[in-house]
């Protein structure tokens, strides 16, 4: 009798669970309708080159161990509900994911500092670290998201290297104008020389301290141009540029806001027409104090790499030829005043970090106002260089490196 009792009891739960309703064909069915979109979408993006075959290939044998899960598994109530979640999960999160990447779409930045108006975010994506840049794929922009030619980092480097940080003025072509002077004129004996441009249109020293403290060890440069002002001095949408960039969960927001279009689509249906989504408020981008902080911490980053700094205050000819109005419209300053006593003193920062550390100083700003302000150097912004405006910029950098000598006391070896 005792060795009877638990086939007896065995036959009887088996007996029972005949008589539950079997939930896996309800469950298989489930998983694979929900499966279906997403795999002829991610099978699609496969074949016109936008996923690699090893994340194709990790989703469909995902599919594959579900589906075969809830074959081999006991019909039991927690594969079901599981089932439903993750159906339910990739049916309204991974194939809107997957179709909005198969038409095309994609809002790339949402930043409305500066020059980064509605027009232009086709140009830019989210970043981390910087919270743009340019976008990658776009003809004449390298692999760390900058304009130019990729930047050999290989050890050592076989050229005399200059690196140029800044905004949109330094993004401008004056850097390929001073490189083909350095290797024609009379620093050529000097060895090869390249200049490299870590610049982005909106940026602010915020931005440029970022880019000293990541890229300066990567670069390699004998020596590096920093200009910044014009950016920092503009009013903050919503919050300063260390509050927006150093705050707790940015980083984490922008990098999935830079892979998720369904997070890009969200928040652009949240717009209203082309305003920005920030408000106003009544602070600087770059406050003075933080400025000043940010251009030393450049100039410690450069130097821990082995990189001497030049400053260049940023010129304009604002004060003969007047403050546009569209300044003031879009709500960058408070009225043309303020553009003009905030450039002044941010410039006088400028030089304030230059005579403390033992960076030098283009004072370009103080150059051009002595030479009248030739307003045929200045687009109608009066922020910007015209092509004479580029060559004047390149030949005020070229003789300072003429008339310091610093490149003659930076080490070089061209072996």
């Amino acid at each position: 009798m005792a060795s009877t009792r638990p086939t007896n009891t065995l036959r009887v739960r088996h007996q029972a669970e005949r008589g539950r309703p079997d939930n896996r064909r309800g469950a298989r069915l489930c998983w694979t309708l929900s499966a279906l979109p997403s795999t002829a979408l991610i099978l699609y993006l496969l074949v016109v080159g936008e996923l690699t075959l090893v994340t194709t290939g990790a989703y469909l044998l995902v599919v594959l161990l579900g589906w075969g899960g809830l074959t081999i598994m006991e019909a039991r109530i927690w594969p079901v509900r599981l089932t439903l979640v993750l159906g339910s999960l990739n049916l309204f999160l991974v194939t809107p994911e997957l179709a909005l990447r198969a038409a095309g779409y994609e809002a790339t930045s949402t930043v409305c500092y500066g020059a980064l108006r509605p027009e232009c975010r086709a140009y830019f994506e989210a970043d981390s670290d910087l919270m743009w840049k340019y976008r990658q794929g776009q003809p004449g922009v390298n692999s760390l998201g900058f304009r130019g030619r990729e930047i050999e980092t290989s050890q050592p480097v076989r050229k005399r290297r200059l690196l140029i940080i800044g905004d949109s003025c330094a993004d401008q072509n004056y850097a390929s104008l001073l490189e083909q002077m350095l290797n024609n004129g009379r620093l050529s004996g000097q060895g090869e020389f390249e200049c490299v441009v870590l610049a982005v249109p909106g940026y602010s020293s915020y931005q440029g301290r970022v880019i000293a403290e990541k890229y300066a060890r990567l670069v390699k440069a004998d020596l590096a141009f920093v200009c910044f002002g014009w950016n920092d001095h503009w009013l903050a949408y919503g919050a300063t540029d260390a509050e927006m960039g150093d705050g707790l969960l940015s980083p984490l927001v922008r990098s999935l806001y830079s892979h998720s279009r369904v997070l890009q689509l969200a928040v652009e249906s949240a717009r209203s027409g082309n305003r920005p989504p920030e408000s106003i408020v009544d602070r600087l981008r770059v406050p003075p104090g933080q400025f000043r902080n940010n251009l030393a911490a450049i100039d410690r980053a450069l130097a821990d790499a082995g990189t001497s700094t030049v400053f260049i205050t940023a010129p304009t000819c604002h004060q003969t030829c007047g403050v546009p109005p569209y300044l003031v419209e879009r709500k960058w300053a408070i009225d043309s005043m303020a553009v003009l006593v905030l450039h002044r003193h941010y410039a006088k920062i400028v030089r304030e970090v230059a005579a403390t550390t033992d960076a030098g100083l283009l004072d370009l700003e103080s150059r051009f106002n002595e030479s009248e302000q030739r307003h045929d150097l200045f687009k109608t912004d009066g922020i910007h260089f015209t092509q004479a405006g580029l060559q004047e910029v390149a030949s005020d950098m070229y003789q300072y490196l003429l008339d310091s000598r610093t490149l003659e006391t930076t080490k070089y070896d061209p072996s």
